[in-house]
């Protein structure tokens, strides 16, 4: 980042402030809608007692970090992964441990250079039974192709990430 860029970001300190806490409010919105629209198709929590546990999987480590905020402000645990490889490593111990289990992964539809989309196959194979935990896709891209193809490989939202 240049000098220009750092003075503009510091000049508009305030509102930046108040775009990030209105873009906060939208997210926590739209995961509450995600999760209730889960909820509405019969999905089953990993955990019978303990706080809904997610995974939020993003490589952009300020997002990643507001999601959980949002998430954790809500009532639900999370873990965080800032990679492809960070989130599968996270599903092997979810899979192989049943104290760390996960009933929700919240991921960027583009992970660096990896489509998100290869995390539905690693929980398919992972859980082969479909007791995975549900994924609910969190992406800037939109494209009702990449939408409709997320949904037809089993996730159970597409949801469009707010502008700041």
């Amino acid at each position: 980042m240049h000098s220009g860029q750092r003075a503009g970001l510091l000049s508009n300190f305030v509102q930046l402030r108040l775009k990030q806490t209105k873009r906060h409010a939208r997210l926590e919105f739209l995961m509450y809608e995600s999760f209730s629209h889960a909820e509405d198709r019969e999905m089953t929590r990993r955990s019978q007692s303990g706080p809904i546990r997610v995974l939020v999987v993003d490589d952009v480590l300020d997002i990643l970090q507001e999601l959980c905020i949002a998430l954790e402000m809500m009532g639900f645990e999370t873990l965080s992964a800032s990679s492809y490889q960070e989130a599968q490593a996270l599903l092997d111990v979810a899979q192989c441990d049943k104290a760390a289990y996960l009933d929700v992964v919240v991921a960027d539809m583009r992970l660096g250079h990896v489509s998100g989309l290869l995390l539905l196959d690693d929980i398919k194979a992972l859980w082969p039974a479909g007791d995975g935990p549900a994924v609910v896709y969190l992406s800037g891209i939109y494209g009702e192709d990449v939408k409709q193809a997320a949904l037809a490989q089993g996730a159970v939202a597409y949801l469009t990430k707010p502008s700041s």
